[in-house]
């Protein structure tokens, strides 16, 4: 199945320092950023076995899992939660949005006698400190980091349009096929 990415600018090699450090996002279907005729869409078509479906990441092989342990225990150590939930996190089976207010709900109805409650509320002050759209979009590079560690090139993750891929093809530029509208 082709795969296709929109860039403003003619790519000619891919460089490892964006939001997303080696990856492109791709969609299922051709689009365009916007209607300036100076957009260039390309098309890439991946092997079966390139891709990894990020909510597939909680079911991993121990074997498997401890290739991308490191990236887990970096994101419960910036996120201040549990591995369990870092790897959710990565997985994209939960959102920082629903985890924030989540949180928040359970926080507002706690017992501030509970004991539970200070590391709970510990967690809610830092966690309303950060910019989640980012931090959705740092998860989605890690995502990415994790797919590359279990040998993939890219990571299907799920978004507000369905399924996007993100695809790391540094060294790979060649395999990107000029589309033309």
């Amino acid at each position: 199945m082709p795969l296709y990415h929109t860039s403003p600018e003619e790519i000619k090699k891919i460089h490892g320092n964006g939001r997303f450090r080696p990856g492109l996002f791709f969609s299922s279907e051709p689009y365009y950023m916007s209607q300036k005729q100076d957009t260039h869409l390309y098309e890439y078509e991946p092997e079966d076995d390139e891709i990894i479906d990020a909510s597939s990441f909680p079911y991993l092989e121990q074997d498997e899992y401890k290739k991308i342990q490191h990236i887990v225990k970096d994101a419960m150590n910036h996120m201040g939660v549990d591995e369990e939930t870092a790897l959710e996190f990565i997985s994209q089976n939960k959102n920082p949005e629903s985890f924030y207010n989540d949180l928040e709900n359970e926080i507002n109805s706690m017992d501030e006698e509970d004991e539970s409650y200070p590391k709970k509320k510990q967690v809610y002050n830092a966690w309303s400190k950060k910019d989640l759209g980012e931090l959705g979009w740092d998860l989605q590079r890690e995502a990415l980091k994790a797919a590359n560690f279990l040998g993939k090139k890219g990571v299907a993750l799920p978004d507000e349009t369905g399924i996007s891929y993100l695809i790391n093809l540094i060294g790979n530029e060649h395999k990107l096929k000029k589309h033309e509208k």
